[in-house]
């Protein structure tokens, strides 16, 4: 239990805006904010190509554009407004739309190679959509289903390509081979980017997490810790924190195995992390040791939210043993330091040890 070693990276900090999983949270946030842009954006793009064909011919020359243009133009809007609404639906209505544009694409490009090629000798506008085409699989589906959607959409524009040369006899132009040709290659470089963003968030739970409890581990706490404190300092802020430590944890791993020792610890972290609320950070800081800390809230409120974890820890019974826990309770004072805040945790800590365990303590 002693003092807490003070982070001296920087580089973590600029990313910690709270719990882990918040930095989902913000990548889903940044996400629902770029289709709130493009919705409106896909659906002026749709409108303006119906004007535009009805200006130059004075009808929609292309039945695949009067028939899903439109649906289009619709379909952007409702998912507009379906986001104003609420950000749950965000993934849905991104796929839905994504599967409608990839027919558009798909069928535009068909209808284009037997009626529109042949008098131009070049494909039209709608084949610079194809790379979104491919890129946005890899936004809105889990990785391996995003290669089969892509590949498989690379595929059918290939098959029809393949095809117009069979019906048609025409030699495969230089046209073909170099457009097909930089969609692979744009799919392939959709793979590699989502790839390498797997590789970062693994890499990065293995830095910042504990691998038992799956809880922010000693180091990433600190940083949250320092964070805490800093705005505490700064801007007034209330603040607690809670130092948890399971009583006679020793006789567990001595009578039951560490095995058993490593579920006692994983039950009673999941358990914690109901109790707690979502602004709350727990973490593990040792071996049997949590760190609580708990923003915007004073030492009357922090003790009574100690007093129900350390029943819930005695109620939970893991192996059907009974397990109890010792807490220390501190307060921020003006000119705390992490150190400090945490040294008064330790001390209240060691007193509620001192009478009698599985009790808390403030400090």
């Amino acid at each position: 239990m002693g003092k807490p070693e003070v982070a001296d990276d920087r580089e973590l900090e600029t990313i910690l805006f709270g719990r882990p999983v918040e930095i989902e949270d913000l990548r889903q946030a940044y996400f629902r904010r770029i289709m709130l842009i493009t919705y409106p954006l896909g659906f002026l793009a749709a409108v303006a190509a119906l004007v535009l064909d009805l200006k130059r011919h004075g009808r929609v020359v292309s039945p695949v554009d009067a028939w899903l243009l439109p649906a289009l133009a619709a379909g952007f809007l409702v998912g507009f407004g379906l986001l104003l609404k609420s950000g749950r639906y965000t993934l849905r209505t991104g796929r839905v739309l994504y599967l409608l544009f990839s027919v558009y694409v798909l069928l535009a490009f068909a209808h284009q190679h037997f009626f529109y090629f042949p008098d131009a000798g070049h494909f039209s506008e709608v084949s610079y959509w194809s790379p979104l085409v491919y890129l946005g699989a890899f936004l809105l589906f889990p990785l391996g289903t995003a290669l089969r959607v892509g590949f498989g959409l690379w595929l059918l524009e290939a098959l029809v390509s393949v095809a117009y040369l069979f019906l048609r006899g025409a030699p495969v132009a230089n046209f073909w081979l170099q457009y097909h040709a930089a969609g692979l290659a744009t799919l392939g470089l959709g793979f590699l980017i989502a790839l390498s963003n797997r590789w970062y968030s693994t890499a990065r739970s293995a830095a910042t997490l504990d691998h038992l409890t799956g809880l922010p581990n000693r180091r990433y706490t600190q940083f949250a810790l320092e964070r805490m404190v800093r705005e505490a300092g700064d801007a007034g802020r209330p603040l607690a924190v809670v130092l948890l430590d399971l009583d006679d944890f020793k006789r567990i791993n001595d009578t039951l195995g560490h095995w058993s020792g490593d579920r006692v610890l994983r039950t009673l972290a999941t358990a914690m992390r109901r109790l707690l609320r979502e602004k709350d950070w727990l973490g593990r800081w040792g071996g049997e040791e949590f760190l609580i800390l708990l923003p915007d809230t004073d030492g009357r409120e922090a003790l009574g939210i100690a007093e129900r974890v350390c029943r819930s820890i005695k109620e939970e019974r893991p192996l059907d043993q009974p397990v109890s826990a010792s807490l220390g309770v501190a307060v921020y004072r003006p000119g705390d330091t992490p150190v400090s805040l945490v040294e008064r945790a330790d001390r209240a800590l060691y007193l509620a040890k001192a009478r009698g365990k599985g009790r808390v303590e403030g400090g």
